[in-house]
């Protein structure tokens, strides 16, 4: 029951063609096809997805990394302020005294 038709080309070769077995090579050539573009389709939402869900992930741990450094910042500055007061010798100042300078001058010149 197969057909099989022949063509007549110019260049006079003769040629059959089974268009049964040429039908199931096609119709096995789309399916494959587009089971791989379905694949294909699929791998990119995924990727998007997890691509999403990773950004908001690093923003998350920037965020945390910025609070954490100005919590260190804030205690060590706090920790060691008494420390580096004492280290330079500082005093508590109880009385103020200023230099009198007369009143014609904003500033005076020494040489």
């Amino acid at each position: 029951m197969n057909k099989v038709s022949s063509l007549n080309l110019p260049f006079l070769i003769k040629f059959t063609l089974n268009w049964r077995l040429l039908f199931k090579v096609l119709s096995l050539s789309i399916f494959a096809l587009l089971s791989f573009y379905l694949f294909q389709i699929e791998e990119i939402i995924r990727i998007s997805y997890l691509n999403k869900v990773y950004q908001q992930k690093i923003q998350e741990i920037s965020d945390d990394n910025a609070f954490l450094r100005a919590q260190v910042r804030n205690v060590t500055s706090f920790e060691n302020v008494e420390e580096k007061i004492k280290n330079l010798s500082f005093e508590k100042v109880e009385e103020i005294k200023y230099i009198p300078i007369s009143s014609e001058y904003l500033v005076k010149e020494i040489y």
